[in-house]
């Protein structure tokens, strides 16, 4: 019990028809499928690149907005060097107003700063007699000024009872525009 000739071609026809099924519609997908696996690796490591460059960008606009601030704060506590003048009246007054006597005050020349220094230092010194609780004062009330303010070299000498002479570099920060 054979298989007729009409069967015999029908089989050959669906032997021949599956191979050519499968190269025609399938394998056409498979590899549509591979290009889309390779084109979303792609995709993925490119949105890992633009989520850590977003990371980085934040960190940096966090950055910049602590470093405008400190500046904003700086700008406020350095001089500029129309300020000088202002500045030594204001030392002067605050000398006097805690009852010390100035014997003098004379700004002193300071080393050329480096061209990329963003500020400059203006150091004033400074000799002057009063009572030691008197000097105390001043110098603790330096911290509380509105301007930046270091104290170099302090030297204290006994004077005339009960004042002290105290000679002293008062440094003022000036920026350089």
């Amino acid at each position: 019990m054979g298989l007729s000739l009409k069967e015999k071609v029908l089989w050959g026809l669906v032997l021949i028809t599956l191979p050519l099924a499968w190269f025609l519609l399938v394998l056409p997908k498979k590899e549509e499928a591979a290009r889309i696996k390779v084109e979303l690796s792609s995709l993925a490591k490119k949105a890992a690149e633009a989520n850590r460059l977003l990371a980085e960008t934040t960190r940096l606009r966090e950055e910049a907005a602590a470093a405008q601030e400190k500046a904003a704060f700086l700008d406020v506590k350095v001089l500029s060097r129309k300020n000088v003048s202002r500045i030594l009246e204001e030392l002067s007054q605050d000398l006097q107003r805690h009852n010390i006597r100035i014997l003098s005050m004379k700004p002193l020349e300071e080393k050329v700063p480096e061209p990329k220094a963003l500020y400059q230092r203006l150091p004033v010194e400074i000799q002057v007699q009063g009572r030691y609780l008197d000097l105390g004062r001043y110098l603790e009330g330096m911290k509380g000024k509105s301007l930046l303010f270091t104290l170099d070299s302090l030297r204290l000498q006994k004077g005339e009872s009960p004042y002290l002479t105290a000679r002293f570099v008062l440094v003022a920060y000036m920026w350089r525009k």
